[in-house]
């Protein structure tokens, strides 16, 4: 017997190399024959657990790591694997739960306590996310990894000049981090500093946090002011980041005969409409080895060239056209003497959703007095139609949603549908980009921390687009609540 138990701990020790130096492969099979013998085995479950995390089998993993629970319940590397599972599945309150349960057995493990802030951050707890990050670096202080967390949560706290010495402090000792510039870059935006802000923001491709597809090209980069016969633009971000560029898809003109921009194909019919002719849009996913351009920049490059920090919205143009035959059909369906009202009020974003997002029936609620002088259009994708019935009965108001149209995927729909509204009520999502750059009556909710493109707090993209702010002291209910009392008076 102790011979078989000497093997075995031999055997584990020895998978526990494979892993930690990345041979999985070479591991995962040998774990599997001895399961076959010793399933029982905490340590054993543990290691297999921690070769479906590293394979992207999370929800394996969470098995096996609760199977090593199950027989021994006080090993924190057990409760810490399995809390990097669930958080890989963005379970985060399971993982939160499984870091706290880690750290009460263990409470010097560095990468728990970084972990576990970054839960906490995805969670808007960003003030004890920075409490969990002090307490790491005490442990590890010279840890690279946790400093750039830390600077990061200093971001979401308005922390900005804190935040912009420990990116800078990073850089200093390490002169290719990438993320710390990437990060630096987006802090010095936020604050007005475009100059710096744009070339440390150029860094983002090398950083492992922007994940936005990257192209292979065969020619140069444009640099803002050559000419030339033909210009590629290239897609990054989601559908709201390509609305915000769109605003200078026509500056390059000057320099070049014809331009190719790469968007998303939800785009491509509104940019195909709403654009000179002398520019071909075309999906993300078009072979751009079928294309023959001069130079290439991505869509964020056009904003490096050409945005100001205090540029007036109201020079720039309305850009993106509504069907109007469209946006009558649907007034049609709302007519009456109350004014129509479109609405969003959440966003799904990993990040920074929780920041951003309220539920349908605080929302609601927050028109006070004037709750029911407007018809409410649901401009909200991935919104529950349950839901939205439940708030409607609850509060005696009518929330219009349009069965028809995907809001999703269909944003030539929801572009119609926000064109039929007399002003609109949304926090910072695509939403917002869509009305925006349209020109209707849009207010934005921004709650703290809010996002860099808003500065400091304010809007210079769209022309009839406004910002509200929460202040310092004002927590993020009455925020809303007197945002839009603030708002109905001024549109009624």
């Amino acid at each position: 017997m102790i011979n078989s138990d000497n093997n075995i701990t031999k055997q584990i020790n020895f998978i526990g190399t494979l892993i930690s130096s990345g041979k999985i492969g070479d591991a995962e099979p040998r774990l599997q024959e001895l399961l076959k013998s010793s399933s029982n085995n905490s340590e054993l479950l543990h290691q297999m657990g921690c070769v479906k995390f590293f394979q992207g089998f999370y929800e394996e993993a969470i098995h096996y790591l609760s199977s090593a629970i199950k027989y021994k319940k006080n090993n924190s590397d057990y409760y810490f694997w399995r809390a990097l599972s669930y958080g890989r599945k963005n379970d985060n309150l399971r993982a939160i739960i499984d870091y706290r349960k880690s750290l009460s057995l263990n409470a010097n493990n560095a990468s728990c306590i970084h972990n576990y802030a970054k839960a906490l951050g995805r969670e808007g707890e960003w003030q004890s996310a920075f409490k969990q990050i002090e307490r790491a670096i005490k442990i590890r202080p010279e840890d690279t990894d946790i400093l750039v967390t830390k600077g990061f949560v200093e971001y979401k706290l308005d922390q900005l000049e804190a935040a912009d010495h420990t990116f800078k402090e990073i850089i200093k000792s390490q002169p290719q981090h990438y993320e710390a510039m990437y990060f630096r870059g987006f802090t010095n935006l936020k604050q007005k500093n475009f100059e710096i802000g744009w070339e440390l923001f150029d860094h983002r491709w090398n950083s492992p946090s922007f994940l936005s597809k990257r192209y292979n090209f065969e020619t140069a980069e444009w640099n803002g002011s050559s000419r030339g016969k033909k210009l590629l633009i290239w897609d990054e971000q989601g559908p709201g980041d390509q609305i915000m560029c769109s605003l200078f898809f026509n500056k390059p003109m000057n320099n070049f005969d014809e331009i190719f921009i790469l968007c998303d194909p939800r785009l491509q019919g509104i940019f195909s409409r709403s654009f000179d002719k002398n520019i071909t849009f075309l999906p993300n996913d078009y072979d751009i080895k079928k294309i023959k351009y001069d130079e290439h920049l991505s869509m964020f490059g056009l904003l490096k060239y050409n945005a100001k920090p205090d540029q007036d919205p109201k020079t720039n143009q309305v850009i993106l056209n509504f069907d109007d035959k469209e946006v009558n059909r649907i007034k049609g369906k709302l007519k009456g003497e109350k004014k129509i009202c479109g609405i969003s009020w959440f966003s799904e974003n990993n990040q920074s959703g929780k920041d951003r997002s309220y539920s349908l029936l605080n929302f609601i609620k927050s028109f006070g007095n004037s709750m029911h002088d407007y018809v409410y259009v649901n401009l909200q994708y991935n919104s529950s139609i349950e839901e939205i019935n439940q708030v409607s009965r609850k509060l005696g108001v009518t929330i219009y949603n349009d069965e028809a149209i995907d809001l999703f995927n269909d944003i030539d729909g929801l572009l119609n549908l926000a064109g039929a509204c007399d002003f609109i009520v949304s926090i910072d999502n695509t939403t917002i980009h869509i009305a925006g750059a349209a020109g209707i009556n849009t207010h934005v909710l921004l709650n703290r921390p809010w996002d860099w493109r808003w500065l400091d707090g304010i809007n210079i993209w769209y022309p009839r687009t406004r910002c509200y702010h929460q202040e310092v002291a004002v927590d993020r209910n009455s925020f809303l609540r007197q945002t839009i009392s603030k708002i109905c008076r001024e549109n009624n």
